[in-house]
């Protein structure tokens, strides 16, 4: 099958093949359609730049980023262990409170 070398057309062309009927275009719509503030809200993140992801790749930051912040924590901990036990409790003195568990926000779809 030989393919067709690509033409320049002009809109006002396009309009006309479409209103005749020569030019057929087909129903992508579906039936599921944003509200027009959620739309202006991707438009504008499109238009600043900002990353478009996919839940699951939001999910997976979010994991990666609570085991991130985890092993830190475990790290920063065992540390302040080893310092008192070289050191003495006496060396420390500030006191610092048990680590809280942060939980990062969900992503609700």
């Amino acid at each position: 099958m030989k393919l067709s070398e690509p033409q320049s057309v002009t809109y006002r062309s396009l309009f006309a093949q479409i209103e005749d009927g020569t030019l057929k275009i087909p129903q992508l719509q579906r039936d599921f359609t944003w509200p027009l503030d959620t739309s202006a809200k991707l438009l504008d993140s499109v238009m600043k730049g900002y990353p478009i992801i996919t839940p699951e790749e939001m999910n997976y930051l979010q994991t990666t980023a609570q085991a991130l912040y985890q092993d830190i924590l475990s790290r920063c901990t065992a540390g302040r262990k080893g310092f008192v036990q070289i050191h003495g409790e006496d060396a420390v003195r500030v006191s610092s409170p048990k680590p809280r568990k942060k939980k990062l926000p969900t992503l609700v779809t």
